[in-house]
């Protein structure tokens, strides 16, 4: 399609900027949808680690670990996912 386009301006230079300013567009468009796409993604594989790292807490307690104990056997901080 692009190449449709490049032969109508060389036909008709007068239209170079609308094309021109109607492909920036296009592209800057492009580029926010999949940046909203991207972030939505990271998002929900925070949730995905977060919910995996209270699973991972919650039976480790079942098991009468202490919370220090937990933090020297996951390498992470188990506080925040303590009632």
């Amino acid at each position: 399609m692009e190449k449709g386009f490049k032969k109508y301006i060389q036909l008709h230079p007068e239209y170079k900027d609308r094309y021109e300013a109607y492909f920036k567009n296009v592209t800057d468009e492009t580029n926010r949808l999949y940046t909203v796409e991207r972030e939505g993604e990271r998002e929900g594989y925070l949730k995905r680690i977060q919910k995996a790292e209270l699973k991972i807490v919650k039976n480790c307690l079942n098991h009468g670990l202490t919370v220090k104990q937990i933090e020297e056997m996951v390498g992470f901080d188990s506080r925040p996912y303590i009632d």
